[in-house]
């Protein structure tokens, strides 16, 4: 890479895994929405009938408990672990119009997303290197 020096530069500041990390944040920040607002309305066969999506949320990662209590702080190393998906439910707003006049709003869940390690959304997001090591203690005892 000597020849290189700008790509060379580059990958000093950032390493292959950060430029991952960055993409999956643009794609839950700004994608996502571009998306839905891209499809954001469905016509049924139905006359004068429609539905619009507006909202998209995805959240951080959570579990739910086999005595189905849900819990929210849901690490990557117990997701390992357990053998469990690392991903975060996702949810869409949706509004039915008949004749333009809004009938009924419904916040509704429509799947999961697997989360990224070290992503926005994982729950290790900004947590000092300690802290990582802390949790994986707690996990592993």
């Amino acid at each position: 890479m000597e020849n290189w020096p700008v790509i060379e530069s580059f990958l000093k500041e950032k390493s292959f895994a950060q430029q991952q990390i960055e993409s999956f944040n643009q794609f839950i920040e700004k994608k996502v929405d571009e998306i839905v607002s891209e499809n954001k309305e469905i016509s049924p066969r139905i006359e004068e009938v429609k539905i619009e999506l507006t909202g998209i949320e995805i959240l951080r990662p959570r579990i739910i408990e086999a005595d189905g209590s849900p819990r929210n702080d849901f690490f990557p190393m117990e997701a390992r672990l357990r053998n469990r998906t690392y991903s975060g439910p996702i949810y869409l707003t949706m509004r039915l119009l008949r004749r333009d006049v809004e009938q009924d709003v419904k916040r509704t869940y429509i799947g999961e997303l697997p989360i990224m390690v070290k992503s926005k959304k994982c729950w290790l997001y900004g947590l000092s290197e300690e802290a990582r090591l802390s949790n994986i203690k707690t996990i592993l005892e």
